[in-house]
């Protein structure tokens, strides 16, 4: 992961809309939200959502191997 994307995550993670993101780092919002799309591609997950449960001790998502065994 690139150190752009680091810098998304970490905002991501604050709270920041992506319009926000890009004020802050000097882009555009069309950039912020494809590095956005990046991130959740690399963690396999669908949105913030996901991607905390992911962070937060790997929370079961549609798209984890536990998900099926909790779920069925």
């Amino acid at each position: 992961m690139s150190p752009r994307m680091k810098q998304i995550l970490d905002l991501l993670f604050s709270g920041n809309a992506p319009k926000e993101m890009a004020k802050e780092l000097g882009i555009s919002i069309h950039t912020v939200r494809d590095h956005i799309k990046r991130i959740y591609l690399h963690y396999n997950v669908s949105g913030r959502g996901e991607l905390a449960a992911h962070f937060m001790g790997g929370l079961p998502t549609p798209k984890s191997p536990s998900f099926d065994r909790i779920h069925r």
